[in-house]
This record gives C-alpha cells, sequence and structure tokens, in this order.
C-alpha cells in the first residue's frame, strides 16, 4: 500500500511535469511571431491655418477646416489689434479673386486674402501668377463672424471681426486623426499594416511613404500596406480636379504632418516588436447597408474580421476590418469639422473596454455601403460591441511563415472622342449654381486639356496587394471597392482564412461591378466625373480581377 501511493504521488509529478512542458511548448509555438503597434496623431497645428475636407462636392462653397475662438488678451494681441484697426481696408483686386479685397497678409511664403464675401484665401508667393486656393467662407456654423481684416502674429491667423473683437483661427477638430501601424516578423521576414484616417491617397503618396520604410527599414513596399479609413471628414490628401471649391492638399500639412505621421508610425510599430500570439476570427455586423441596389439592402457583406494580439494571455492589440462608408453626418458644424468618424468611435470604446492602446480599423468593401444611422456615434459604438462579441468567442492561432506580394492589373481606357467631350460640355454650359454641370464642365476642361497635350492616361491600374501571415490571408485592392469583391475574393479559398480590404495605397476612383454600370449607378458611372477619370471600367472588371488574382494565387 505505501509503495502504491508513493508510485501515484511519482506519478502525479511527471503528469504536472509533463503538462507543463506541453503547455510551454504551446506557448511557444503560438508566440513565435515578434508583434509591435504603433499610434501617432496626424490632426493639423497652428502652422496650417485652415484646410478643405474631403469626400462631398456640396455645399458649393466647400468644407473648411477652419474656425475663430476669441483671442486671450495678451499685450502682444492688444497691440496686434490696434495695428489692425488703423489700417485701412484697401479694396482692392486681385487677378483670380472675388472683388474686392479688405485685407492681406504674408507668412511663410504665402499670401494670405479676405474677400469682401468673407471668404478666404491662399496661395504661394513664389509664383509669378500664382493659382488661388479657397480655404474658408463664413458657413453659419463654423465660420459665423464678419472678418474686416487678417494679421499673422506666432505662427496663427488672427482676425478683427466687425464687433472690434479679435479672434484666433482654429481647425473644428474632434482631435482623433491619427495613424496606427501593426508590425508582425517571423524569421527574416516582417510585414506591416497601416490604418490612416484620410478619405483616400494618391499611389504617389503611398510610395514615398514605402520607399522611405525600405531605405530606412530594408522592408520591402510589397510588406507595407496602407489603408484608408475612407472618412469624409479628413482633410483632403488628393487632388480632386472636378471639384471646384479647392479640395486639393494642403503640401504642408501632406508633408510635414501626414506623410512623415505615416513613416513614424512605421517605425515606432517595428520598434516595438515582442513575442506575442497572433488569432483570427470572424463574425457579422449589421452597422450598414447597400445605398444604391434596388432594395436598398443586398448585397451587403456583413463580415466582420478580427485579428488579436495577446500576449502572457492577456489581448494587447487588435485589428478589426469590415466595409462601410463613414460618411454621416454632413451637416451642421459637424459638416465642417475633422472627424475619424465611426471608426474614431469604435477605437475609442475598444480601447476602454479592452485596455488595448493601439486598435487599427481597417476599411473592407465599402464602396456601395453607408451607415444605417445617421449619427456615426451610434454605428461606432454598434460596431464596438459587435467586435467585443468575436473577442470573447472562440477564435483560430495563426501559425506559419510571413509572404506578400504586390501586383497591378491594368484597364486600358477607351476615352470619349474629342468632338463627344465638346458637345457634352456645350450642353452644360450656362449652368451656374448647378452641382453637377459645374462639375461637367470641369471634367470636360480636364480631357480635353489631356488631348491638347498629348497626355491621355492610357489605363485605368488596379493594385492588388497581398500579405500572408501564416494560415492568413489580407487581400488589399486600391480604389473604392464595392461590397461584392469580398465575398468573390474569399471564394477562391473557401477553406482559407481570408480577408479583404479597400482602399488600399491608392484611392483613385471607384471599383464597380458590372451591375453597377449597367444600372448607371454613382459607383459605376457619375462618380468617375467627379474623381476626375477618363473611362470607367468595363462590365467583366470583377471577373477579370478575380481572375486574376486565382491565377496569381499568392
Amino acid at each position: 500500500m505505501v509503495e502504491y501511493r508513493a508510485s501515484m504521488r511519482y506519478g502525479k509529478v511527471f503528469l504536472l511535469l509533463f503538462s507543463a512542458v506541453c503547455g510551454f511548448n504551446s506557448l511557444q509555438a503560438q508566440q513565435s511571431y515578434r508583434i509591435g503597434t504603433s499610434t501617432v496623431s496626424i490632426e493639423p497645428d497652428s502652422t496650417v491655418f485652415s484646410l478643405a475636407l474631403a469626400g462631398y462636392g456640396a455645399p458649393r462653397e466647400g468644407r473648411f477646416s477652419i474656425t475663430w475662438e476669441p483671442a486671450a488678451e495678451s499685450p502682444g494681441a492688444v497691440a496686434l489689434a490696434g495695428r489692425m484697426k488703423k489700417t485701412a481696408v484697401t479694396e482692392k483686386s486681385l487677378p483670380g479673386l472675388p472683388a474686392g479685397v479688405l485685407s492681406t497678409a504674408d507668412h511663410q511664403g504665402m499670401r494670405y486674402a479676405l474677400c469682401g464675401d468673407n471668404t478666404l484665401w491662399q496661395r504661394k508667393l513664389n509664383t509669378a501668377a500664382g493659382t488661388w486656393l479657397k480655404i474658408g467662407w463664413r458657413n453659419g456654423f463654423t465660420y459665423t463672424i464678419d472678418v474686416k481684416r487678417i494679421a499673422v502674429m506666432g505662427n496663427r491667423l488672427y482676425a478683427l471681426a466687425g464687433d472690434g473683437k479679435l479672434y484666433r483661427a482654429e481647425h473644428s477638430s474632434d482631435g482623433n486623426l491619427s495613424v496606427t501601424a501593426l508590425a508582425v516578423k517571423k524569421g527574416g521576414e516582417t510585414a506591416v499594416i497601416v490604418s490612416a484616417d484620410l478619405c483616400g491617397i494618391d499611389y504617389s503618396l503611398a510610395a514615398g511613404v514605402k520607399e522611405a520604410i525600405f531605405r530606412r527599414r530594408g522592408i520591402p513596399p510589397a510588406a507595407v500596406l496602407i489603408n484608408s479609413s475612407h472618412t469624409h471628414f479628413a482633410p483632403s490628401m488628393q487632388k480632386y480636379p472636378a471639384f471646384g471649391h479647392g479640395q486639393l492638399p494642403d503640401s504642408a500639412y501632406l508633408n510635414n504632418i501626414v506623410k512623415k505621421g505615416l513613416i513614424e508610425s512605421i517605425e515606432k510599430a517595428l520598434d516595438d516588436l515582442s513575442s506575442a500570439a497572433l488569432y483570427f476570427g470572424r463574425g457579422t455586423t449589421n452597422i450598414g447597408h447597400n445605398r444604391t441596389s434596388p432594395d436598398r439592402e443586398t448585397p451587403y457583406d456583413q463580415s466582420l474580421d478580427i485579428l488579436k494580439i495577446v500576449r502572457k494571455r492577456k489581448t494587447e492589440g487588435l485589428l478589426f476590418l469590415t466595409g462601410c462608408h463613414p460618411v454621416f453626418r454632413n451637416a451642421g458644424k459637424e459638416s465642417y469639422t475633422i472627424s475619424a468618424n465611426y471608426p474614431g468611435v469604435a477605437r475609442q470604446v475598444l480601447k476602454a473596454e479592452t485596455g488595448v492602446e493601439n486598435p487599427l480599423f481597417i476599411q473592407g468593401c465599402a464602396g456601395d455601403i453607408n451607415p444605417r444611422s445617421d449619427d456615426h456615434s451610434v454605428t461606432g459604438r454598434e460596431l464596438a460591441g459587435d467586435v467585443l462579441d468575436i473577442l470573447n468567442g472562440e477564435m483560430q492561432d495563426l501559425r506559419g511563415a510571413i509572404s506578400y506580394s504586390l501586383d497591378t492589373i491594368l484597364f486600358p481606357v477607351t476615352p470619349w472622342p474629342e468632338e463627344k467631350i465638346r458637345q457634352f460640355r456645350k450642353e452644360n454650359e450656362g449652368k451656374e449654381g448647378d452641382l453637377t454641370a459645374e462639375r461637367n464642365l470641369r471634367w470636360a476642361d480636364l480631357m480635353l486639356g489631356y488631348y491638347r497635350e498629348g497626355s491621355m492616361p492610357e489605363n485605368l491600374p488596379v493594385y492588388v496587394q497581398t500579405i500572408n501571415i501564416g494560415n492568413w490571408k489580407l487581400v488589399g485592392l486600391s480604389r473604392e471597392v464595392v461590397t461584392g469583391y469580398g465575398p468573390a475574393i474569399r471564394a477562391i479559398w473557401p477553406d482559407k482564412m481570408v480577408s479583404v480590404a479597400g482602399y488600399c495605397n491608392d484611392v483613385s476612383s471607384y471599383l464597380p461591378q458590372d451591375w453597377h454600370i449597367r444600372s448607371h449607378t454613382y459607383e459605376g458611372d457619375g462618380s468617375f466625373f467627379w474623381y476626375g477619370q477618363p473611362a470607367i471600367f468595363p462590365l467583366n472588371v470583377l471577373d477579370t480581377i478575380v481572375s486574376r488574382i486565382k491565377a496569381l494565387d499568392k
């Protein structure tokens, strides 16, 4: 009996040791990745006085971030107000501006002008006949004062109003615009996924960031994916030639804040690498609906994909991906306020509920999907709740190597004949105040310029980037990808964990499918005029892209 108890005791010890070793080996196997995350603010500072907000053609007068706050009563401010009161109203004319220029101010190579209709303008000083860019107007919500004079002091724009008071220019902002990067390393390969609170970017910006990372860190451009959340309340980062109110990127904000922030976020994530386990989960969300289909509901890919980062059995990071436009509400003060919109709200809720410092939102195939609620806070909280449900359920761990690829699919352009464009232009002349007609005139002038200069684009490129992290595949497409691409691409690998994102690396038009083109929906037709594109995609665009991705099998 004594011998039996002793053997049982030794058996228990052996089982405990065996379990501990197995558990340790299992944990080591799961934590075979080195993972880092980082978030960097891309909020504009006071050196940029006002920025055009991207995404909407309305109102006709434009959407700008500038707002006016009462200036603190300091000796400098009092002296500035005194000087401005003594400055005579110039009432002069400057080429390219509305009549009746009330005041001008020069600062750091820029000239700023205030016109009698309370519009604000800027242009570079180092050009003989530089184009004036509109940067503000009295919209009744964020710009309400009657400005009589402007001046610059200490890198800030000031206004003397009709009430004799001094005001300081600020950005109307929720303060939550940011860039977040996730870096994952295994062996000698590293992949980086970046989420930016921007409406979209040109390929040139993405290429510039990737080239900088390659020079500094040796990570190939194909390993770095940059996704735009597509918030319609971020400063414009692209040229929209068919928009008539200065929806152009501000070079100082683009280079000194956004591009710098993208690079800094990636490098900080790379410097933060440490061992962790990765898990994938998929659920659904019902925050959106199809805005252009006959039933205003379907098709709608409700997939909500999650990556969870775990260290020492604690969730320390997450990525969540779904497709829905961050567009509401474009009304009142909110219309003129910089905001990450519902993705920012969802991130904030998830931070509070999970303790995760740097959650990433990746925009999916949102091209034809709008939120159900016109309150972005409601949408954000609902999405966060759906993410938490998946996090609290069963998830699959990721294991395996890292690989990546970046490919281009070219669709040949068949532009309108020059005579057809001239006729189209003539049909839209003389309709001042008609947003669509004015857009058409600007588009026609752009196309005629291409013909005149012999520079008509020959192709519409679609960039396809694939990042494989173990048994999870992320396929990122450029342009505003409609919801049907998600299920179609996932069907290529029915037994694998595949996520599909749009708005990656370049957002230069919509990427529709045949029914949008046949039905002449906004996504399949009218939007191409706003984007200044020379043609629309062919009817077989989805089949062509899916077939190419399937053939590449990367």
